[in-house]
């Protein structure tokens, strides 16, 4: 298979899953509204005592925070299709075109490294502790997404011999 046509399928995976992500979040939205909820209250954390301080209680503060996340989602989404629709277009073009191409993806894949990485392992992870609640840590499916993201990119990011 040639590596443009390759690259396209990655970015094609990853821009279907965010379509999906979006999708889920869009409507189920109580499902992951309520993950969200229960890390940034910190309710169930070991030092909970020493830093429930950092917790975020106000109810119209946990939807601001998950449309931020979805909004940021469905910005990543458009970026990566838009990506993917460029290379599919360019995969016959000369290889300036093509490498021009994959500007979109490449932007929809680093942000995808900041949600998961940035927002969910820094933010979440770090300073609402996540990895401290027994019940509500995503922190290895947010690295797992993140390195996914990042491998992805750095293979996009290769220029032709």
């Amino acid at each position: 298979m040639h590596p443009r046509i390759q690259k396209t399928l990655l970015g094609l995976v990853i821009a279907i899953y965010m379509l999906l992500v979006c999708f889920n979040n869009l409507t189920d939205y109580n499902t992951n509204f309520v993950f969200l909820s229960k890390v940034t209250a910190m309710e169930d954390l070991i030092s909970k005592d020493a830093n429930s301080w950092r917790s975020v209680n106000a109810l119209w503060m946990h939807h601001v925070m998950y449309w931020s996340v979805i909004g940021l989602e469905l910005i990543i989404t458009l970026f990566l299709w838009r990506g993917v629709l460029a290379m599919f277009k360019s995969r016959k073009l000369e290889p300036q075109v093509f490498e021009a191409s994959k500007s979109h993806l490449l932007t929809g894949l680093t942000l995808g490294v900041v949600l998961w990485i940035g927002m969910f392992i820094c933010i979440a992870g770090e300073w609402f502790l996540m990895w401290q609640s027994e019940k509500w840590n995503a922190q290895a499916t947010a690295f797992s997404l993140g390195i996914v993201f990042l491998l992805i990119r750095l293979n996009i990011a290769q220029k032709e011999d």
